[in-house]
């Protein structure tokens, strides 16, 4: 499988990521967490403009997590599947896009404060 068929889940994973990291690492170098709060937001954004190309060429794209068939059960027999489904078309990826370039430029404005 190839990574960039992940991009959608790695948009929002690598945040995440970064914001659990954050504290972390803010004990140890207060620096270094404006720094890497930078890194991940900026990762982020790349992959949003590589995403926003290709649903602009190729179409929507849709990732699917749990289940792939929603006639899948559980192993304990209950008779509903757990699935979860990210739809990304033109105007998820606009907003996405947009939520992106903000939250990087108010990073990188926010870097001065630190």
């Amino acid at each position: 499988m190839n990574l960039s068929n992940h991009i959608p889940i790695l948009i929002v994973a690598i945040p995440l990521l970064a914001a659990f990291l954050v504290p972390l690492i803010g004990r140890i170098n207060k620096k270094a967490t404006g720094i890497l709060t930078t890194l991940a937001l900026s990762v982020s954004l790349i992959l949003t403009i590589v995403l926003a190309v290709r649903i602009l060429t190729i179409g929507p794209q849709i990732y699917v997590f749990g289940a792939t068939s929603p006639s899948l059960t559980l192993p304990s027999g209950l008779k509903f599947p757990i699935r979860i489904m990210f739809q990304i078309d033109a105007m998820a990826i606009f907003m996405g896009l947009i939520t992106a370039v903000i939250s990087f430029v108010g990073a990188i404005y926010s870097l001065t404060f630190m």
